[in-house]
């Protein structure tokens, strides 16, 4: 019987290592900005968070980058097979900080595929921006989205311990 339940036991534990090695808790934010855009981005916690937020709220003041409203949220966010850390999924434009800025065209093509289709997406960004190439398009919404898509679609899971609204 004791043999058993350290068999049992020993098995769970080795479960629960690998399933905690596909998720990695890290804090979420947004910032929405007046143009309609968004900054997304990622931190080790809130403070850093709140820190990333307040330096681009001062940067981007008076501009069509203004930040109208932010979130901050603790989810779980599952990581691809190959990487490592959440940090080699998302990819930032800045080198220090982890942030990005998506226009609100590219949100819309973004839900479309989300909702829709990536043709659907595709097709509305083309018909809205200047890239008349379905190739270029293609390929820089279908990185765009597999890159940033579980933050900006899966922020509000039963996974979020804390949110901040501002």
């Amino acid at each position: 019987m004791k043999k058993n339940y350290t068999l049992v036991l020993t098995f769970l534990l080795f479960l629960g290592n690998i399933t905690a090695q596909n998720f990695a808790d890290i804090t979420v934010w947004e910032a929405n900005t007046k143009s309609g855009g968004k900054f997304i981005g990622i931190a080790n916690d809130q403070y850093k968070a709140e820190i990333v937020i307040d330096e681009l709220r001062f940067e981007y003041e008076g501009t069509k980058y203004e930040l109208d409203m932010t979130n901050v949220n603790e989810a779980s966010i599952h990581l691809r097979n190959d990487s490592n850390t959440v940090y080699d999924d998302f990819i930032s434009e800045h080198p220090e900080l982890e942030y990005k800025y998506i226009s609100e065209i590219e949100l819309i093509a973004l839900q479309f595929m989300e909702d829709n289709s990536y043709d659907t997406g595709i097709k509305f960004y083309m018909n809205v921006s200047r890239v008349k190439s379905e190739a270029k398009a293609k390929q820089y919404l279908e990185r765009l989205y597999s890159n940033y898509s579980k933050y900006l679609f899966n922020t509000q899971t039963p996974a979020m311990l804390v949110s901040y609204s501002e």
